[in-house]
């Protein structure tokens, strides 16, 4: 598992905070997490652009036309909170047991969130419930 500590400025918070974001709604939650993740792209790979995906992945990086989707997880919580972390659709499962990675997006609706990035059968497996719940390999 990727350990990836981001430093959010004022500017960055203050774009943030536009965002119709409620503590506790899993759709804010998730927009905001996404949002912090094009913040910390932009920073790392400028000149990064953005798509929207297919079914089962939730964003598509582009930079220097090399590509590469991602599985956003996004949570108030400080740590993982492997617990939360669910997989709703059958087309998100297959992408990532295909190799797809999670980026778990941690505290974000503070100055400083963390991420992680997460890989099947390194750093989780799937277990079948109505949905996937998502469970640490290395507990």
């Amino acid at each position: 598992m990727i350990e990836i500590k981001i430093e959010l400025s004022e500017e960055d918070l203050s774009t943030l905070n536009t965002l119709k974001s409620e503590r506790g709604k899993s759709a804010s939650i998730g927009k905001r997490a996404e949002e912090i993740l094009k913040i910390y792209f932009r920073k790392e790979k400028p000149g990064c652009t953005f798509e929207k995906t297919r079914d089962g992945s939730d964003l598509k990086i582009i930079h220097n036309s090399v590509s590469f989707e991602i599985e956003i997880k996004g949570t108030e919580d400080k740590n993982i909170a492997w617990n939360k972390l669910k997989v709703s659709s059958q087309k998100s499962h297959d992408c990532l047991i295909e190799g797809l990675p999670i980026y778990r997006v941690t505290d974000v609706f503070s100055k400083r969130p963390i991420l992680y990035i997460l890989k099947y059968g390194i750093d989780f497996d799937l277990k079948k419930e109505p949905r996937w719940s998502i469970k640490s390999i290395k507990s």
